[in-house]
Parts: C-alpha cells; sequence; structure tokens
C-alpha cells in the first residue's frame, strides 16, 4: 500500500502539509481520500469486506494521524458491519464503503467516560408515533470525544438504553 501512494504525488506527505492550518489540513485530507476513491486500482482495492479498519490505521499512521475519517471508516463500519442484520447491512454498508454517508460512534459520555453501563442517554419506543426519542438528559450524558467527525459526520450510531413501555432493555445501537 504504501509503494502505491508512494508513486503518486496526490498522496505523498510532504512539507507543506505541516504548515498548512487546520482547516486547509482538513480539506487537504478530503482530497486525498477522495482521490482514492477515484482511482479503484489505489483506494477501493483496500476496502475488502470486514478488514477496512486494518487499511485505515495504516493510512491514518502514513498521514500522521490527519485522515478525517478514520473511526468512520472503523467503529462506525464495523459496528454496522458486525450489529446490524441482513437487511441493515445491506442499506448501509457500501453507502458507508463509498463515503456516501460519514459516520461517528457516539458511545462515550462526557460523565462516564467509555463506562457502557453507566450510560444515561435512552431511546425510547413510542408507540404513538412508531418511532425511537433519543434523549441525553444531562449534562454529563452529553456524547462526547468524536474526533473530527463531529464536523464532517452525516450519521451516527448512537448508544443509548432502549426503553420500551418503561423496560429498560440496556444498551443498544442506533443509526442516526
Amino acid at each position: 500500500m504504501l509503494d502505491d501512494f508512494g508513486r503518486h504525488p496526490e498522496l505523498r506527505n510532504n512539507f507543506e502539509f505541516y504548515e498548512m492550518t487546520g482547516q486547509e489540513q482538513k480539506l487537504e485530507m478530503w482530497r486525498r481520500l477522495r482521490f482514492l476513491y477515484e482511482h479503484p486500482e489505489l483506494g477501493k482495492k483496500y476496502f475488502k469486506d470486514g478488514d477496512s479498519f486494518d487499511y485505515t490505521v495504516s493510512w491514518n499512521n502514513y498521514w500522521k494521524n490527519a485522515l478525517p475519517v478514520g473511526i468512520s471508516l472503523s467503529m462506525f463500519q464495523l459496528t454496522v458491519l458486525n450489529m446490524a442484520n441482513d437487511e441493515q447491512r445491506k442499506r448501509w454498508a457500501d453507502k458507508i464503503k463509498n463515503l456516501d454517508i460519514i459516520g461517528c460512534y457516539a458511545q462515550t459520555e462526557l460523565g462516564h467516560g467509555s463506562n457502557i453501563a453507566g450510560i444515561e442517554t435512552t431511546a425510547t419506543f413510542d408507540k404513538a408515533t412508531d418511532s425511537i426519542i433519543i434523549n441525553s438528559p444531562t449534562l454529563t450524558s452529553t456524547k462526547f470525544w468524536p474526533g473530527d467527525l463531529g464536523h464532517h459526520a452525516t450519521h451516527a450510531v448512537v448508544f443509548a438504553r432502549l426503553i420500551v413501555d418503561d423496560n429498560d432493555y440496556g444498551i443498544q445501537p442506533f443509526m442516526v
């Protein structure tokens, strides 16, 4: 993979990158990532079902942790692939892999870190509207540490306590 990148000036690291503002670096990383998707011989060959996380880590290391969608292509994508049913995977997987949607992973809460048992966010089923109402009722239940995806995400996998008829069915992921 690194040999592939080295052959293309559009993908190489350069000193100018480190002189850019944060916003300029983000735009540059989006340009590089889009270049990969537009050149299947480079980008898409690294997206094999279920293992894009390994490539995302390699890309992020090569680009000095500047890749703006690392979480989307790792934790978000892996959560969808591993926790969704067949119908949901069919609906979302290709859109995630092709960057048609950019996702973040919203589990961590400000007051609880990664203590999943302490999650306060609820997802209450409303029978009247046949919908799920997601609520983070306190400051400590604020979803935190989404990284750069707080600026770029179009979707999120939100972890919340599923409440149906006042019964708590524990922590579940929800596509939002």
